[in-house]
């Protein structure tokens, strides 16, 4: 009796844990309000359900007029790639929640609950998650696929289209797991080799960096298909060995009967790959848990070594950038509020991803589609466009997420502060931009230009990309009266969504402006000096003279924007 309880209370115990855990997948910054988690399950899954029908017509639709010969490999490989990318970049979204945080060790740790429960109720809500986004996300292709091509396999029968469907659908889901398990390796060899307070300094700068990843390979998807369609139709098909994609794709081929030689060997290494990954991941993911599970979420403060160089150096900024007391709380509370909240990075991550897909698409275009492979150096190009289009998104997502309040309950300490003299509030908001985000960036984009330029040439460049930046930042936090990240705002007050053409408009102009000029700086870099002279003084002038205009240093700070009155003005009749 005893131990039927026990198995009961196991499985009860599970049930409940795997639904939690899988349920948070669906709470996070992009999807935050936690009472709606079914919802948003929903609404996931429909979106991902719709790009899974939109890119199966837009591959399948020429099989209609074109017989299938053999070559729809390359549909099947380009579906499972893109439906590889998609599990990546919607686990990197999960990033923090894939393994057991500091909630989960406080609330479940003083629970009656045996760790082999949690183990095994968060794998099963990552086989769970998994399987249920591969089942939205190819459930309309799984259908079109024996549809447009179970006619070209010599089969008409009713069983043979359900071979298909479950064909298409365990290959896609065994890619997603592939790429699944693969992360949460990733994840969990950074749990464990750094300590805890190390890791949540990097956390968003790898997560970063994979997601840059990740839209890169899914920018080349077409280019990456051209070279495996050559190499399929080439001697040498070892080449192929080395794309996972085409792992799954073998395996793809080889159940639904073309037993080739080469489709065996590739779903050999699908299998042998998945179950390497799954079981790596289940080590990692115990070996984590363990540690965790007896050290906890605490990070020691004491006995650490201060950094003397550091500490220097930040007395040496502070003494010529940060001399008034005002200045250097404001630039410090703005540099700290933006490293430790998780919403207003991904904020600023968004529109910087924005940036970084129009770069990524505007070098797609130029060199695959314009074949514009010997106009690279032009003015039009990438190379002179790329940091003038990132800063802009970047600066445009700082912007974005100062309206995003971090704790407006502690308001009160600014108002009590409250300077008189508002300009240190001013420049220590730009300094901090600048110097914090601008500059870091600004070394990339040097070395960058070093490498495929001389010395001189990207230095000179680079100076005229910091002189374009620093207006533009200037520009965009004109006449801003609050301190960022305290501000309340008021919802459908923005009427930006309604200047969306003549925004685009100055887009285009701006991308087109600064690339030509910068092209015409760097042709002629002897003339550098009286060029880059005749082109900022004019520009210099019109931005003193809006700032003149907009900026007046004499004002409140706003803590909580006003909703525009109603009523100006009420006489009242008499009758």
């Amino acid at each position: 009796m005893s131990q039927k309880h026990e198995i009961n209370k196991f499985f009860t115990d599970t049930k409940i844990l795997s639904k939690l855990f899988f349920f948070r997948f669906f709470r996070n910054e992009l999807m935050p309000f936690e009472n709606e988690s079914e919802f948003n399950f929903i609404v996931v899954l429909s979106i991902i359900s719709a790009l899974g029908l939109f890119f199966t017509f837009n591959l399948l639709f020429k099989y209609v007029f074109v017989p299938e010969n053999g070559n729809s490999w390359l549909e099947k490989s380009y579906i499972i790639l893109i439906f590889m990318l998609m599990v990546g970049f919607i686990t990197l979204i999960e990033w923090d929640v894939l393994f057991p945080d500091k909630i989960d060790y406080s609330v479940l740790g003083t629970l009656p609950i045996e760790a082999r429960t949690i183990f095994i109720s968060k794998f099963i809500s990552f086989l769970l998650f998994v399987t249920l986004f591969a089942f939205s996300a190819n459930v309309f292709s799984a259908f079109f696929f024996p549809v447009f091509l179970g006619v070209y396999y010599n089969s008409s029968s009713p069983l043979f289209f359900i071979r298909f469907f479950l064909v298409h659908l365990v290959s896609a889901l065994f890619a997603g797991m592939l790429i699944f398990f693969s992360l949460l390796i990733l994840r969990g060899v950074f749990t464990i080799i750094f300590p805890l307070k190390f890791y949540k300094k990097i956390s968003s700068s790898v997560k970063g960096i994979l997601l840059v990843f990740i839209l890169t390979i899914f920018a080349y998807i077409p280019q990456i298909n051209k070279m495996l369609n050559e190499t399929m139709h080439s001697g040498d098909k070892s080449k192929l060995f080395y794309f996972p994609n085409m792992w799954f794709t073998g395996l793809y081929e080889y159940l639904l009967g073309r037993n080739f030689i080469f489709y065996k060997r590739l779903s050999t290494i699908a299998i042998y790959s998945l179950l390497l990954t799954f079981f790596l991941s289940v080590g990692v993911f115990l070996i984590s848990y363990l540690k965790y599970s007896k050290t906890g979420f605490s990070c020691s403060e004491g006995g650490e070594i201060k950094n003397r160089f550091k500490v220097k150096l930040k007395e040496i900024f502070n003494s010529i950038f940060l001399k008034n007391p005002t200045e250097k709380a404001i630039y410090y509370f703005l540099k700290k509020s933006l490293n430790r909240s998780s919403k207003q990075k991904l904020k600023v991550y968004a529109y910087s991803a924005v940036g970084i897909g129009i770069i990524i698409s505007k070098y797609i275009t130029e060199h695959s589609y314009l074949n514009h492979h010997k106009k690279f150096f032009e003015w039009h190009s990438v190379v002179f466009s790329a940091p003038f289009i990132f800063f802009l998104f970047l600066l445009i997502g700082l912007r974005s997420a100062s309206n995003i309040p971090i704790n407006p309950e502690s308001n009160w300490i600014f108002k009590l502060t409250e300077n008189k003299n508002k300009k240190f509030y001013i420049r220590a908001i730009h300094k901090s931009i600048f110097f914090q985000n601008i500059i870091p960036l600004m070394i990339f984009f040097s070395l960058f230009y070093s490498f495929i330029w001389n010395f001189k040439k990207s230095m000179l460049f680079t100076l005229y990309i910091l002189f374009i930046i620093f207006i533009v930042e200037q520009l965009i936090f004109l006449n801003i009266k609050f301190i960022p990240y305290t501000r309340i705002s008021l919802p459908g007050k923005s009427t930006h969504k309604l200047l969306l053409v003549p925004y685009f408009l100055l887009f285009l102009i701006y991308i087109s402006s600064t690339s030509y000029f910068g092209y015409w700086l760097c042709v002629y870099p002897e003339l550098y000096y009286k060029n880059f002279l005749f082109l900022s003084i004019p520009f210099t002038l019109i931005f003193l003279l809006m700032k003149k205009f907009f900026e007046k240093e004499n004002f409140n700070l706003v803590f909580e924007e006003e909703p525009e009155p109603v009523m100006l003005n009420f006489h009242p009749v008499k009758y």
